[in-house]
């Protein structure tokens, strides 16, 4: 369970900065 969620954390964090990428275009002005 504990390399479950670590490996979890781990894909969280490469997907977010993508996922922010994508979408502050839109945000932003």
């Amino acid at each position: 369970l504990v390399l479950a969620v670590s490996i979890r954390i781990a894909v969280d964090l490469l997907v977010t900065p993508s996922e922010l990428y994508s979408v502050a275009p839109l945000v932003l002005p």
